[in-house]
């Protein structure tokens, strides 16, 4: 007589938890990494941008003070001999033309006068293309040192004392200061003038090129700009 076996199988549910693996949490960081040196170096490039196109506002500004100097200093009669003098050097045209001279050029140097410095400085042909703005203003050293109220933020910024013409950084919200000596300039270039005798063309006519070059993260930038004038008589 046979005998029936009844077997049970029984199934076990396998729970799993879903997660990173290694491999997959190494190639999330390289991601992140990659987008955040991206992200930087754009930063990075858009400041690079935004300094230059301000250096060259601020040389596009000395240019055109130069000019506008040009177009109004007077008595300016070259052909007989009445040539601006330069208000440093009295004793230097600033603008050196040759009287009858067609078509000759001279170039020289323009010297600058920094007009927040002392009167007995001394000029420099040191033009100032970018100057950190001052973040306080005072009448004297007594105001200067006995301000209040300052944070740790302001320390390093720049504060201007009116009698003596001087800019000085904050060291500490004591407050304690040191004198600047590049007085906040921060890029600076030289400038130069070209005068030609254009008389060929109009009659006692001369042409100014001023020329502006400075540097700037080790890449040297020139922007020039260019002034007509005819003589007075």
């Amino acid at each position: 007589m046979a005998v029936a076996t009844a077997f049970t199988v029984v199934f076990h549910k396998r729970h799993t938890i879903n997660g990173f693996t290694l491999v997959e949490a190494v190639v999330a960081v390289a991601l992140i990494g990659v987008g955040v040196a991206a992200t930087l170096g754009a930063l990075s490039k858009f400041n690079s941008i935004a300094a230059i196109s301000r250096n060259g506002t601020g040389a596009s500004a000395v240019l055109q003070n130069q000019v506008d100097l040009f177009q109004s200093m007077s008595p300016f009669n070259p052909q007989k001999g009445q040539v601006p003098k330069d208000t440093v050097y009295p004793s230097t045209p600033t603008y050196n033309m040759t009287a009858g001279a067609v078509g000759v050029s001279v170039t020289h140097t323009i010297y600058y006068k920094d007009p927040t410095l002392p009167i007995a400085t001394a000029p420099t042909n040191e033009w100032p293309v970018y100057r950190e703005p001052a973040r306080w203003n005072y009448d004297n050293a007594a105001a200067r040192t006995g301000a209040t109220g300052f944070v740790a933020s302001d320390v390093g910024q720049m504060a201007y004392q009116k009698d003596t013409q001087t800019f000085y950084r904050l060291k500490t919200t004591a407050p304690t200061w040191t004198q600047d000596a590049t007085n906040g300039l921060i890029v600076k270039g030289t400038m130069t003038c070209t005068v030609t005798n254009i008389s060929n063309s109009v009659p006692n006519t001369f042409k100014a090129v001023f020329t502006v070059t400075y540097a700037y993260l080790s890449r040297t930038y020139s922007l020039s700009m260019t002034a007509i004038r005819s003589s007075d008589i």
